[in-house]
């Protein structure tokens, strides 16, 4: 004989179907607040966010190219804590492992938590890393404490 599902069942099911369908919505309706953040963000930040591993791969790819090609000496990439990972963050190896593949600096959470700070040149160039540790290198030369 065949079995046939009550109608607490079928009820349950349709539930089921139409939680995984919410849950789809809620996601893509994230997606597009994190990208339109994205598009506000300088060129030397990028956030991943809400993406795939295979995304934000592609998409760090193509920042590290657009850098490269533009003479930019560092990207901060955001790829967040792993809190929306299951357990495990992600991103953030995958993309540490991207950046030993081009053999980049990578510093993780610099300049916060979830972030990677990426520096283009050379392993033993000098780098500069941004206008704030020039700043404190030139005061530290002529501030003087009595």
């Amino acid at each position: 004989m065949g079995q046939t599902l009550s109608s607490n069942e079928s009820v349950n099911m349709g539930q089921t179907q139409s939680s995984s369908e919410l849950a789809e919505e809620e996601y893509q309706k994230y997606r597009k607040l994190a990208h339109d953040e994205a598009q506000r963000r300088p060129i030397t930040e990028i956030d991943l966010h809400g993406l795939y591993v295979k995304e934000a791969m592609d998409k760090t790819e193509s920042r590290i190219q657009y850098c490269k090609a533009n003479k930019i000496d560092h990207l901060v990439i955001i790829v967040g804590r792993g809190k929306h990972s299951s357990g495990l963050a992600k991103l953030k190896p995958a993309i540490i492992n991207l950046m030993k593949k081009y053999q980049l600096r990578c510093t993780p959470d610099k300049p916060t938590v979830g972030c990677l700070y990426v520096e283009f040149g050379l392993p033993g160039e000098p780098i500069n890393i941004g206008w704030f540790d020039n700043f404190v290198a030139d005061i530290t030369n002529y501030c003087v404490i009595c």
